[in-house]
């Protein structure tokens, strides 16, 4: 019998196999669906749960275990909004936040560990009783229109040099639509488990501005009141705000220091009285992050860490007395970061180890309940993949590049509906670190509306100007740019 012949037979077997397979996995289904109580049962069940007084009031570290946060006014961890787009996950979350929770417990089982708290409005549960799951994100359409073609139109991060010819552009694009997951889990010991999983469609590597998952967080949590550790792709603990701009990427490469990586990170709280609050914080992070650029490609040679992780640490005050920070429940905070580790880079003879270090600070105050002002500083050296430097680790000799950054914007809100923001961010690597053809320094100043049409509809429209020099034989370029989107949140 030829090797195709007994191919053939082989496969034919397998086909049988698995309709068999599948037909008993049929059958067993059945019969576990007509094992399976109605709704009207599992109606009275929950009835008879309620009557034997097993409500039990939920703890702020268990609401807050649901990754749901807020916009205006609630208790929220300010760092949150990083990654966030503006902010838009925290202000879609915060209506499943405000639709009630209901005070009960889920159905025991033979696990160990407190169930997580019953949600009363639409939800997903798992397999098991153990954990609640609240699905949200937005559903977006932009439209850009720049005079000098910007790198990357969909989210832009820099203007190309002056080729000497009209490079205006104009783009409509959906890839800033993003969907997410908050999980809150049992308690397992003093601790609330939960976690959140958030991505957009930018496609696998941000830079190549194609359709696709890009996954931005994924981590679990455990954590109360006073301590909280996750590990998981999560943002960066150095200079943890960001700028509110329609522009997806918020001033990345333009002042906004710090993305994402993966992590594991221990933070400790500490009320030094009744409205004031010190946090500290500390992360083993992966010294490269691949999400945004390659920076594999050629002359980047290969980077690869050096068989250690990268440190970053972070101090910061706060106090809730007085107006909140919109997103946030603090008054004034201000906050003091730094990183530490290594990279490698392969070169011959020998490689090239880059001494990888930043420090910066943030801080955010409330003037009024409509007024305020935000801001970050860095400086630092071979920081590229931190989305500083103008995304420079080092320049064409492999040399690391050093550079000093940051923003500002100040906040007003119109009406509870309508808020501006009005900002300026800047990067500036040093010049005696660069070589020929690398650029040399970046800035945007933007000014933007936002209307909450109602809890679902968001419209935003934002007008700003961009300023890119570079080393020469490369010419310097500038740009405005006029950019709107439309948000249908959920």
């Amino acid at each position: 019998m030829g090797i195709k012949r007994t191919s053939q037979i082989l496969f034919l077997v397998c086909i049988l196999l698995f309709a068999t397979g599948n037909l008993l996995a049929q059958q067993t289904s059945s019969s576990l669906m007509d094992a399976q109580p109605n709704s009207s049962q599992l109606f009275q069940n929950s009835e008879t749960f309620k009557s034997q007084n097993l409500n039990r009031p939920i703890s702020s570290s268990q609401v807050a275990s649901l990754g749901i946060n807020n916009r205006f006014g609630e208790s929220v961890d300010s760092t949150d909004s990083k990654l966030m787009g503006l902010g838009g996950v925290s202000g879609q979350a915060n209506r499943t936040n405000q639709s009630g929770i209901k005070k009960c417990r889920c159905r025991s089982c033979d696990t160990t560990g407190q169930p997580a708290a019953c949600i009363d409005c639409a939800h997903i549960s798992t397999l098991g009783d153990q954990f609640n799951i609240r699905l949200f994100g937005s559903l977006n359409g932009e439209m850009l229109f720049a005079t000098a073609r910007p790198n990357l139109p969909s989210g832009i991060v820099l203007i190309t040099p002056d080729l000497g010819k009209d490079t205006s552009t104009f783009e409509i694009h959906s890839k800033s639509t993003s969907l997410g997951a908050a999980f809150a889990g049992p308690e397992i010991g003093r601790f609330q488990s939960g976690g959140q999983i958030y991505s957009t469609l930018y496609g696998q590597t941000y830079e190549e501005d194609q359709y696709g998952i890009y996954l931005l967080m994924a981590y679990a949590e455990l954590k109360n009141e006073c301590e909280r550790y996750t590990f998981g792709l999560h943002r960066d603990l150095i200079n943890p705000i960001a700028p509110n701009t329609i522009n997806f990427n918020q001033a990345n490469g333009a002042g906004n220091l710090g993305f994402v990586r993966g992590q594991f990170r221990a933070e400790r709280f500490k009320n030094l009285n009744q409205n004031t609050r010190l946090t500290s914080q500390f992360a083993l992070s992966d010294p490269v992050t691949t999400s945004f650029t390659n920076f594999d490609k050629i002359p980047a040679n290969l980077l690869e860490e050096t068989g250690m992780p990268n440190i970053e640490g972070r101090l910061a005050i706060s106090k809730t007395s007085g107006p909140r920070v919109p997103g946030t429940a603090i008054h004034f905070e201000t906050g003091f970061s730094g990183l530490v580790g290594k990279l490698r880079r392969t070169d011959i003879p020998t490689n090239r180890i880059h001494d990888v270090w930043a420090v910066g600070s943030d801080f955010q105050l409330a003037i009024t309940e409509r007024l305020g002002f935000r801001g970050e500083f860095f400086t630092g050296s071979a920081i590229g993949n931190y989305n500083a430097a103008i995304f420079l680790i080092d320049n064409q000799n492999l040399d690391p590049v050093r550079s000093t950054g940051g923003w500002g914007e100040v906040y007003f809100a119109w009406s509870p509906c309508v808020r501006s923001h009005f900002g300026y961010g800047v990067d500036d690597p040093l010049n005696s670190t660069l070589s020929p053809g690398l650029p040399t320094r970046n800035e945007v100043t933007y000014a933007n509306v936002i209307w909450d049409v109602n809890k679902s509809l968001e419209l935003g429209v934002e007008v700003s100007h961009w300023d890119t020099t570079y080393t020469g034989p490369l010419l310097d370029n500038d740009a405005m740019v006029y950019h709107t989107r439309f948000r249908l949140k959920f």
